[in-house]
């Protein structure tokens, strides 16, 4: 037996103690898998002990154990945006476009949403990361898609690191230090840039794979994949916009500079917006879960010889992935799927 999602009439907010609203929405759930929903999602983020969410007019906070949503803000909000402390207060921020396509680029302090300032007065970019470079706070995000840019936060003065131009837009961003110098390197789309150790140096781009000939192929979504043996990370990099997409292991190369060694992933996945990498299991090693257009799989490692997958969850479009505590959590465009522990 199930319950079914019904859809009830907008109701009243109430004023929080805090002085931020609360949203009232009922929700019912599955004996499996709870959801909860209001309008269609375009976002996603890890909070602290929450995952935001953000449709066209609002931002909602889903409690991890379950619940109902609470609203955070209202407004006019686009698809891309990325969580930060942008006041040094402690709390998250949230860092987001106003509306799809070029516009400006703003933070909301949390709690209550009020607008805290606009950080660029007009952009576009797929996927933004806070990062602390320097001893100086801020966020990072490819500006039009091709212009690494590194915006100190409060004052939101920005440094261009890279101007990466190619037949594909730039997107997916992730911190690790490739080459074990001490400082955090950068993977974005078809490349990692070496971090050069301070302000005044330049940045270098390295290329990791070629798959750049189409306007959408370098839209990635990376993971780091570490596995029992290996001393350095490889990565998991999928085409977050292909149908069928490019899934595929790269596997670190005895000389980093050099393209990254392709292992392809099957069966094939559409549009994999999700991707993580989690030891959900306890086994030591990490499994890969990629969440795409009808379903979310599972890839093990068995006996250490081969990749296997398995279907984890189907029957609904994925837009990001979660892990926490060993639980994955899956954004839908209608809200957040406890998938629930991986055993």
């Amino acid at each position: 037996m199930s319950w079914q999602k019904v859809h009830l009439p907008r109701l009243p907010l109430d004023p929080r103690p805090d002085g931020g609203p609360k949203l009232a929405l009922l929700c019912f759930f599955s004996l499996a898998v709870p959801t909860c929903g209001a309008e269609t999602i375009l976002g996603a983020a890890m909070a602290r002990d929450s995952i935001w969410t953000w449709s066209a007019n609002q931002v909602l906070s889903w409690p991890l154990g379950g619940g109902t949503p609470r609203l955070l803000a209202r407004g006019q909000f686009g698809p891309s945006g990325c969580i930060a402390d942008v006041d040094a207060n402690g709390r998250d921020d949230l860092v987001v476009q106003e509306r799809p396509g070029p516009s400006r680029l703003v933070w909301l302090k949390m709690p209550g949403g009020r607008q805290g300032g606009v950080i660029e007065t007009e952009t576009d970019f797929a996927d933004c990361l806070a990062m602390e470079m320097y001893g100086k706070r801020g966020v990072v995000f490819a500006h039009f898609h091709s212009q690494v840019r590194f915006y100190e936060f409060p004052s939101f003065r920005y440094q261009e690191l890279y101007s990466i131009y190619t037949a594909s837009q730039q997107g997916g961003l992730l911190l690790s230090d490739v080459d074990s110098d001490g400082h955090p390197d950068l993977f974005i789309g078809n490349y990692w840039m070496r971090n050069p150790g301070a302000f005044h140096l330049s940045w270098r781009l390295f290329a990791i794979n070629d798959y750049y000939r189409t306007p959408q192929a370098a839209l990635a979504r990376i993971a780091l994949l570490t596995r029992p043996g290996k001393a350095a990370p490889d990565l998991v990099w999928a085409e977050s916009r292909g149908a069928p997409a490019k899934v595929v292991l790269l596997e670190r190369p005895a000389d980093i500079r050099q393209l990254w060694i392709a292992h392809p992933l099957v069966p094939e996945v559409h549009e994999p917006r999700g991707l993580l990498t989690a030891d959900s299991d306890g086994d030591g090693a990490a499994e890969i879960y990629v969440g795409g257009r009808s379903r979310v799989l599972r890839w093990q490692w068995r006996n250490r010889e081969q990749w296997v997958a398995t279907t984890l969850a189907e029957g609904f479009r994925t837009l990001a992935l979660f892990s926490r505590d060993g639980v994955i959590f899956a954004v839908t465009p209608s809200g957040v799927k406890r998938l629930g522990r991986v055993d």
